[in-house]
Order: C-alpha cells, then sequence, then structure tokens
C-alpha cells in the first residue's frame, strides 16, 4: 500500500497542509498556539499518521484541536490514541456523538452510486474493520448543535464557520474558511479511479444523494469557491455547479 504526503499551496490562498494515506486526506490549519486538524482515521495506522506529521515538521503536541468531519472509521479511528497523545481539544456535532463514543461506523446506510460499485463494496466489506476504539469526551470538547456555528472555529483564531452538510452521512459537517475554502469530508470526491468508476465530484457512496445535492449547493451559495474532499483532488466550485445543476 501506498502512503504519501502534500504539502499544497491552496491555489492562491494561505499556506495549509495536507498530510494524505490510504487515499484519505487529512488537513492541518493553522490555530490559536498551533493547529487544527481535520480528521485523523484508519485503524492500526497512527504510526503511519505521525511519520507524516513528522515529515512536515509538525510534532503531535502542536495539533491542538482535532474537527470530525463526520463518524467514519477512515475518519475517527485514531482519534482517542491521538487526543490522548496530544491532550488536544475535540470539536464535533452532536449528531456523530452516539457513534464516535460507541466507535463504530453506520455502514448499512450507505449507498452506492451504481451497481458496479455496489459489488465493490460487498467485496470489500469483509477485509474492513469498521468499529474503532471509542472516543471519550470531556467538558473541554466544544459540541456544535446548530446547522451553522459562526463561533467556535474563530474562537481558537480559524476564520471560519462549521457548516451541516448531510448527505454522505447524516452526520456529516464542513469546515467553510472565510477565504472561500472548504474541507468537506466525503460529501464530494475526486478520485482518478471516478473516471471509471461513479461520476465526480458525487461520492461513491452516500446515504442520501439528494442530500448531498442538497448539501453542496448549500455551500455554493455559501461562498465556497475551493471543496477540499477527503478522497482526492481539489474540486472547483465551477464543477460543483455544473454537476448539480
Amino acid at each position: 500500500m501506498l502512503y504519501f504526503v502534500v504539502i499544497d499551496k491552496l491555489y492562491n490562498h494561505s499556506l495549509d497542509m495536507k498530510i494524505t494515506y490510504n487515499s484519505t486526506n487529512y488537513y492541518l490549519i493553522p490555530c490559536n498556539d498551533g493547529f487544527l486538524l481535520i480528521d485523523a482515521g484508519w485503524n492500526g495506522l497512527l504510526r503511519v499518521f505521525l511519520e507524516k506529521l513528522h515529515s512536515i515538521g509538525i510534532a503531535p503536541v502542536q495539533i491542538k484541536y482535532i474537527i470530525l468531519t463526520h463518524h467514519h472509521h477512515d475518519h475517527a479511528a485514531i482519534v482517542q490514541e491521538l487526543r490522548k497523545m496530544t491532550e488536544a481539544k475535540l470539536i464535533v456535532h452532536k449528531e456523530q456523538l452516539p457513534y464516535l463514543k460507541a466507535g463504530f461506523t453506520d455502514y448499512k446506510k450507505l449507498k452506492q452510486y451504481n451497481k458496479l460499485l455496489w459489488i465493490i463494496d460487498r467485496i470489500s466489506r469483509p477485509f474492513i474493520k469498521y468499529q474503532y476504539r471509542p472516543i471519550d469526551f470531556d467538558a473541554a470538547d466544544v459540541i456544535v448543535d446548530s446547522d451553522i456555528d459562526d463561533v467556535s472555529l474563530r474562537n481558537i483564531g480559524v476564520q471560519g464557520k462549521i457548516v451541516l452538510t448531510p448527505g454522505h452521512s447524516h452526520d456529516s459537517i464542513s469546515v467553510l474558511l472565510d477565504n472561500g475554502n472548504a474541507y468537506i469530508g466525503d460529501l464530494a470526491m475526486n478520485m482518478n479511479s471516478m473516471k471509471l468508476l461513479g461520476k465526480a465530484p458525487f461520492p461513491i457512496e452516500a446515504e442520501d444523494y439528494l442530500q448531498v445535492n442538497q448539501s453542496l449547493r448549500k455551500l455554493v451559495n455559501l461562498g465556497v469557491t475551493l471543496f477540499y474532499p477527503s478522497h482526492g483532488e481539489v474540486i472547483t466550485q465551477e464543477k460543483v455547479v455544473e454537476t448539480i445543476k
């Protein structure tokens, strides 16, 4: 399995950082006294995560906050281990709490974009560990309970808002920065393989594709110009608008 790291200047905006392994992107955004990490997943890959973090010159203790785009294992599986190491505070939506506390991916609700993807999913399921270490919460963690939270990120020095964007999963959120960048988890995907499978930027699987469409439109209406997915490369607003017509 190939692991790699990418540090991008995200178009003409500030230097944010991205580490990628297991075909999944994890983003780091500067915040007060350190970094906000967006997601931390895949069972058993904490060591890989730490190696990639080290290779871009960031120490684990510099991670001050971890925000989760949704509860799935490839986004949350190493969070409990990582927060014990870093003492990072968590920022999550209340819809995510039952799954995160149980360490459970509610994968049975997911529907694949087409029949071929459904077959691939059924073949691969026995090899995927959907359970992960349950996550403990304390009073210092931030629990978002609104459709749009315009306060929590600003309180930690990140100029942006948290937006509930269901579709891939009912508990999905996006991080929308004031500069027009949005970190969207699995709301959309843009992998090379999707030229043959699926239809980018729609995700290869989702609980509700109608909600995916609605959430993408919601982000466009909120002024998102660049969509940064957890799987694949950046997606332009033009591509999203063309898809959701």
